[in-house]
């Protein structure tokens, strides 16, 4: 096997197994749906594109002939703004998928009146 053919096949291990761990425990949070699925294939996709992306940027601007300090310091920039374009792909898909009569679990308030609780994450009802 290639080098080539073995960094596309790690991708799609990697990124395949993390997604779909999400997806099954997102489904037994809330439940199965269409777009829990179809927001997780599409994570899958863009999870490579985002770092294959980060990959040829690296290649092309030599970053691995940088100094330790250097290099650190860029792959600490390229790795939040990969988190943070996730994150915002990550919920707006979600929130385009998610159907608008009450069932977004982003501004759901179907628990009736809660705090958030530090432990755990976990929603509160006592006041």
């Amino acid at each position: 096997m290639t080098l080539h053919a073995r960094y596309w096949l790690l991708q799609a291990i990697g990124w395949g197994l993390y997604s779909a761990a999400g997806v099954v425990f997102a489904a037994q949070a809330i439940g199965w749906s269409a777009g829990l699925v179809i927001g997780y294939l599409l994570f899958f996709g863009y999870s490579i594109g985002l770092t294959e992306s980060f990959r040829r940027v690296m290649i092309a601007n030599r970053w691995l002939e940088l100094s330790s300090w250097r290099l650190w310091l860029r792959l600490g920039a390229g790795v939040l703004t990969i988190a943070a374009i996730q994150v915002f792909l990550v919920v707006s898909i979600s929130l385009a998928l998610t159907p608008a009569a009450g069932g977004n679990p982003w501004f759901s308030d179907s628990h009736g009146p809660s705090r958030w609780s530090p432990r755990c994450g976990r929603r509160s009802t006592s006041v």
